[in-house]
């Protein structure tokens, strides 16, 4: 049992990590309506701040693929067509959006 383990653990180890990468989603105006086409792919958490005025939202990518994100921005509605690689996340940015990557630690990193 215990070599049992021993292989199964080395696997996991020796196995290539998978780095996606996180977005802060900052807007100019309130975020509200916030629907992801397919939520296996994408997860999305509002931002609160002190002011209570959620403009921002974060972007947790779960596994490769490609998805469609929308969103009301006041009350224009926005989609944003997310694609997540092994190792990036493209979005396609728009006018009034501001995308900040936040970038794993170090210890995290291949």
């Amino acid at each position: 049992m215990k070599k049992f383990l021993v292989l199964i653990f080395s696997l996991f180890v020796s196995m290539p990590a998978m780095a996606y990468q996180n977005y802060i989603l900052m807007a100019d105006k309130p975020i509200t309506n916030i629907q992801i086409s397919n939520d296996e792919v994408l997860k999305v958490e509002p931002i609160s701040s002190t002011k209570g005025k959620g403009t921002s939202m974060m972007i947790i990518p779960r596994t490769v693929g490609a998805t469609r994100l929308s969103f009301c921005k006041g009350r224009k509605k926005i989609h944003l067509c997310v694609s997540i690689s092994e190792d990036k996340t493209y979005i396609k940015s728009k006018n009034g959006i501001k995308l900040v990557p936040v970038d794993l630690p170090v210890e995290l990193k291949k």
